[in-house]
């Protein structure tokens, strides 16, 4: 992971549970999961099970918001619930061969569109074996 902001993450994404959307060796831009702002329904979010980054979508939140369900967008089942406090990160914006992939949501990202891709080029750059947990 690297960033040279406080509030944002790089990682690449592995595996194929997030395909179409997400494949292998994308880069994603993460903001740090803060409990002021929520999650939404459709979010990619980022959390850890058995030291792996889960990076799937938000498919259901209880009314209260302290529980959530996830599904990779390949998977035909959705993840065992999660607590909201065991979200780490909420995706901004995913790189895929020198272009911004699609999320499937659009919110967020007309504000951080330059900052999301001058970050994004700066670790593209720096090569991905740098990237690896």
């Amino acid at each position: 992971m690297t960033s040279n902001r406080s509030d944002l993450v790089v990682t690449p994404y592995r595996g194929a549970s997030m395909e179409p959307t997400l494949k292998s060796g994308d880069l994603i831009l993460w903001r740090r999961h803060e409990p002021s702002r929520p999650v939404r329904v459709g979010d990619v979010v980022g959390y850890f099970v058995r030291s792996r980054l889960v990076s799937h979508r938000v498919v259901l939140l209880d009314d209260e918001h302290e529980v959530l369900v996830t599904r990779g967008d390949g998977n035909l089942f959705a993840d065992p619930p999660v607590t909201s406090d065991a979200v780490c990160y909420v995706a901004v914006a995913a790189w895929r061969g020198g272009r911004l992939v699609g999320l499937g949501f659009r919110r967020r990202l007309p504000g951080l569109a330059r900052p999301v891709l001058r970050e994004l080029r700066r670790v593209a750059g720096a090569g991905l074996r740098r990237l690896a947990f």
